[in-house]
């Protein structure tokens, strides 16, 4: 599934082919991540913050929302910390309104 600008949810850009978040999240996985070595390509950014919601490969219609530390390195276990994984519709539902920051 490709996504636009138009399927997401407010405060959210779609990124190009080039993205480059797949980089930095590689750097900050450590070994006991639930994502560690799960194939993942970044899709959108929130704009608010670090949220990059990435799609699953490897799987049908499964992403995950992850907050990017931007630290270059290794992050501890729990981080980057994933805040939402699931269908590309549960996501839109999640996020339909835009949080505000505090």
């Amino acid at each position: 599934m490709t996504i636009s600008q138009a399927d997401l949810p407010p405060g959210w850009e779609a990124l190009g082919p080039e993205g480059g978040f797949e980089g930095e999240l590689k750097l900050e996985l450590g070994p006991v991540h639930r994502l560690y070595g799960v194939p993942l390509q970044g899709v959108a950014r929130r704009s608010s913050n670090d949220d990059v919601l990435f799609r699953h490969t490897a799987e049908a219609d499964l992403y995950s929302v992850v907050h990017l530390t931007w630290s270059g390195a290794e992050e501890p276990p729990g981080w980057p910390a994933v805040e939402f994984t699931g269908t590309f519709a549960q996501f839109c539902k999640r996020y339909e309104v835009v949080e505000e920051d505090c």
